[in-house]
């Protein structure tokens, strides 16, 4: 784990009277709960808007960060995920722009 995160971790054990491990079961286990959320989640399926505001794709941390996602990131991920898997195929090079659309 990064020094940065160590010292943070750290500090935090001790203002609060934990040990470390259990600050660092807190900090790494916030994001597990996200990976494990947005993991679940079917995005091949997501098709209209509804349908992605409908599904836990934000997370709050307050004073830390904001994770979300919009209909066009998903829209851009999904075509960069078939642009790579086919030029994969192809031997080509995964580095090539890949194109956007609006719509999901």
């Amino acid at each position: 784990m990064d020094k940065v995160i160590t010292k943070i971790i750290n500090d935090v054990a001790v203002t609060n009277g934990v040990d470390y491990k259990t600050a660092e079961l807190v900090y790494t286990d916030m994001f597990k709960f996200i990976r494990t959320t947005l993991e679940a989640l079917d995005f091949e399926n997501l098709n209209t808007e509804e349908e992605l505001r409908m599904a836990k794709t934000n997370f709050n941390i307050p004073r830390v960060f904001k994770l979300y996602t919009t209909p066009n990131r998903i829209v851009y991920a999904r075509e960069a995920i078939r642009k790579n898997s086919s030029e994969h195929d192809e031997g080509t090079s995964i580095d090539d722009n890949t194109e956007t659309s609006s719509s999901i």
